[in-house]
Parts: structure tokens; C-alpha cells; sequence
């Protein structure tokens, strides 16, 4: 045998050895001269249907509570301090006054002092209600009342000596009217004070030249049938009687003028010229 030939063989034989070393079946089966096991086809397994799931119950948001208006209170009603409500009547009297409702002005002028007892003006005005009504002692209170809370009221000396002059106390009605002109010069208190110095029946009380002064400061503030009146009275008592006739008479047509006068207002305008033309002074 050629050595190449044996070396072939040699090589063949280890090429055997090799493959039934890797691969013993392979070679089996090629040994064995069939075909090769074909391997199954891998069964897939069945697929399985997801267990549902049950979503886990979701709580509801916590509703909101409505808004809840908070009760109405009705707020209790301010009770009014006394100063207002004895204002308040103060107001319903000078009403009433005004309207000649005397009764209802007193009053509501006496509730007035009763809120508050230092209202001088309420004072003031209920004396004023009583002196319309004839009631000169319960006047003269009032307005001495008045005078006690406010020493520097004029308006009560005047209206007080307007009283006093009515009672025929003429020493404190001018001791009233010279105290008021020394506070504060007024219309009234020239009227009043001239007419007393004018016409009072007492002698010692009586001025013509000081009456004639006041009641021609009266006619200069205003010129009515009341200052006229006054200023012809004291013409008379100055012993001018020429003037006091003129000056009545313009008097009584001032009166006059505005339309028909009761009578009860015109008599005593009518004696009092009638006197003056008789060259008579006028006493009251």
C-alpha cells in the first residue's frame, strides 16, 4: 500500500472518531443509514383569559356642604338717649305754640324738662305757653327757672318783665328790662320797658323823655302798629299830644292795612286816640 494512501485511510479514521465524539447520534444515525429525527413542533400553550379585574371602588368625593346664610338678626332698635327725646318734644311743643295749641305745648314742654331738667329753652317756652294762657305766676316761674340754668338770657328777663308789668309789679319789670338792655338791646324789651314808663299808674314809675327814647329804638328795630302804639304813649305822657294823635293814627291804619280787624284788637287802639285827642295821657 502507498504510503499515501495509508496516510488517507489514517486521516478517515480519526475524522470518525471525531464526529462520534461530537455528535454521537448523528452519527448513529448516519451509522445507522436513516434519515434524522425530525424534532415535534413546539405546542403553544392554550391561552389564558386575564381573571378581570374589578377595578377597586373609588369613594365618591366628599360633597361640599352648601353655604348656609347665616341667621338674620333684626338688630334691637336704639332706645333714643333723653337729651333726643326731650328734644323731640322741645320741637312738638314749638309747634303746637306756633299753632296756638297751648295745652298740647305745655305739655309737650313739661315731658321736655322731665327728659332733661336743665333745658332752659323748654323753660323759656312753657313760660311763654302759660303767659298766652293767662297764667302770669306759672309764666314768671318758668322764666325764673330759665334765668336760674342760663343767668345771661336775655329773651327771660324781657318776657318775665312783660309779666311783672301785667301784675302791676312795675318796680321788677323795669328792674327786668334794665337788665335784659344791658345784655343784649331788643325790639321787645324797648316796647315793653317804653310802654311802662309810658302808661303805668304810679307816678314814680312813670318817664315820658326816657318812654319817648326807648319806644323810638322800638320803631326803629320795627315799625308796626305795637311800636307805634307805645311810641304815641309816650308822646302823651311827655305832653305831646299833637304827635300822639298823628302817631296813633298811623298806628291804627298799620293795624288796618293787612284786612278786616276783630274788634276785640281795634277797641283799644280806638280809646287811646280818642283819649290823646283829648289831651289825655293813656294809664294802663
Amino acid at each position: 500500500m502507498k504510503p499515501f494512501a495509508f496516510f488517507r485511510l489514517i486521516s478517515l479514521g480519526l475524522c470518525c472518531l471525531v464526529m462520534l465524539a461530537a455528535f454521537p447520534k448523528a452519527a448513529a444515525t448516519q451509522q445507522a443509514g436513516g434519515e434524522p429525527p425530525v424534532p415535534p413542533a413546539p405546542v403553544a400553550p392554550a391561552p389564558v383569559a386575564p381573571a378581570p379585574v374589578t377595578p377597586a371602588p373609588v369613594a365618591p368625593p366628599p360633597a361640599t356642604p352648601a353655604p348656609v346664610a347665616p341667621p338674620l338678626v333684626t338688630p334691637a332698635p336704639a332706645t333714643p338717649s333723653p337729651a333726643k327725646l326731650a328734644l323731640d318734644y322741645f320741637v312738638s311743643g314749638g309747634a303746637h305754640l306756633e299753632k296756638g295749641h297751648l295745652d298740647r305745648a305745655i305739655a309737650d314742654y313739661t315731658e321736655a324738662i322731665q327728659l332733661k331738667p336743665d333745658f332752659f329753652a323748654a323753660f323759656l317756652n312753657r313760660g311763654t305757653a302759660r303767659r298766652k294762657k293767662g297764667e302770669v305766676d306759672g309764666a314768671i316761674a318758668d322764666y325764673t327757672q330759665a334765668i336760674r340754668l342760663k343767668p345771661d338770657l336775655y329773651d327771660a328777663y324781657t318776657l318775665r318783665g312783660i309779666c311783672y308789668s301785667k301784675k302791676g309789679q312795675y318796680e321788677e319789670a323795669i328792674a327786668d328790662y334794665t337788665q335784659a338792655l344791658k345784655k343784649k338791646p331788643h325790639y321787645l324789651t324797648y316796647l315793653g320797658m317804653a310802654w311802662v314808663l309810658a302808661t303805668s299808674k304810679i307816678d314814680k314809675y312813670r318817664n315820658g323823655a326816657r318812654a319817648m327814647e326807648l319806644a323810638a329804638k322800638a320803631v326803629q328795630f320795627h315799625r308796626t302798629p305795637q311800636s307805634l302804639q307805645t311810641l304815641a304813649a309816650a308822646y302823651a305822657e311827655a305832653g305831646k299830644f299833637k304827635e300822639a294823635v298823628e302817631t296813633q293814627e298811623e298806628a291804627l291804619d298799620l293795624l288796618k292795612k293787612p284786612g278786616p280787624v276783630p274788634p276785640k284788637d281795634l277797641a283799644p287802639y280806638e280809646r287811646q286816640l280818642q283819649a290823646y285827642q283829648g289831651h289825655k295821657p293813656w294809664r294802663e
